[in-house]
């Protein structure tokens, strides 16, 4: 009699166990189906508080910005800078130091323009007021647009546009563009 007696509790441990199974097996909640949206870089962007952003050829740095935001748009790379304090290194040793309120980093042309009202100061002096100034990087060339004011020693020169590629050493200033000296404008 132990001996059936002890069958019978394997065996209803058995079925138990095979239960608990089947039920852990047909009562599976179904999966919920989920609205996956597609991924699109097309509207996505990384933004950054007082970042610095450089740019260097052969180890030598050719321009500088640091901004109190940047926004980089992950598709194309380009940079929207805010709040701009930035720096271009002339070969010749001259450093022109803007600020302005934005720019936009163009990164496969490698261009910059810079807008809202730019004041730029050079190492040797030079004091240059623009609307807006651009950097063409294939061209190696500054210029700066829209009613620009350049203050150089005794010599002020006015016009609509400047460019320079040595720090305001040299300019080719184009449009009602006038120089007076002795500080007069």
């Amino acid at each position: 009699m132990n001996n059936k007696k002890g069958k019978m509790i394997i065996f209803a441990f058995i079925a138990l166990g095979a239960a608990l199974i089947y039920w852990a097996i047909v009562t599976q909640p179904a999966p919920q189906s989920k609205d996956i949206q597609p991924v699109t870089m097309d509207n996505k962007s990384m933004s950054y508080s007082g970042n610095t952003i450089t740019e260097a050829k052969n180890g030598v740095k050719i321009w500088e910005m640091t901004a109190e935001f940047i926004e980089v748009d992950a598709a194309s790379q380009n940079v929207t800078l805010k709040n701009i304090t930035g720096k271009f290194y002339q070969p010749n040793g001259v450093v022109v130091m803007l600020t302005a309120p934005q720019a936009q980093y163009e990164a496969k042309a490698k261009n910059i323009t810079i807008a809202g009202g730019v004041h730029a100061t050079t190492t040797d002096d030079s004091d240059l007021k623009a609307e807006k100034m651009f950097w063409d990087a294939a061209a190696q060339t500054l210029t700066g647009e829209q009613n620009i004011i350049l203050t150089h020693g005794d010599a002020v020169i006015v016009g609509d546009k400047i460019e320079t590629q040595d720090g305001f050493q040299k300019v080719k200033v184009s449009g009602n563009a006038h120089i007076t000296k002795g500080g007069a404008q």
